[in-house]
């Protein structure tokens, strides 16, 4: 049987941000195929069965066109990909529910950073100093 990382060997990974804008609360996301996830987010926070509740009561409090989506960062190996959600995660403060929507936890290597560089645009509000 292979490995997850030699299924996932030669696949790009897209890390996004879900913003809304009332409340400029964030969820950081990543995903192999980002159409599709992004799909899945919208069709269950549609049908008022999105996992994160926080994230789905805040979509049913403002509608969907108070949400805004970004890719963050594109074409990142599978190697790097969760640590770099990750490293964003904590940069955004995103986990805790005064910034954002990121509710569980993922184990990290020590000391990651970003390397492939910052966004340039949103999201911006809860960045860590």
């Amino acid at each position: 049987m292979r490995t997850l990382s030699e299924r996932m060997a030669g696949r790009k990974f897209t890390i996004y941000a879900i913003k809304c804008k009332k409340n400029n609360k964030i969820y950081i996301g990543l995903s192999c195929d980002f159409e599709q996830r992004m799909y899945s987010h919208f069709c269950t926070l549609n049908n008022g069965k999105h996992t994160n509740e926080q994230l789905q009561k805040d979509y049913n409090r403002y509608g969907e066109e108070s949400f805004e989506i970004y890719i963050i960062e594109e074409d990142l190996p599978f190697e790097r990909c969760r640590e770099t959600e990750q490293a964003y995660i904590c940069e955004y403060r995103t986990r805790d529910s005064k910034y954002g929507y990121n509710t569980r936890h993922h184990r990290v290597q020590p000391n990651v950073r970003v390397i492939n560089g910052k966004p340039d645009k949103e999201p911006t509000h809860g960045r860590a100093s």
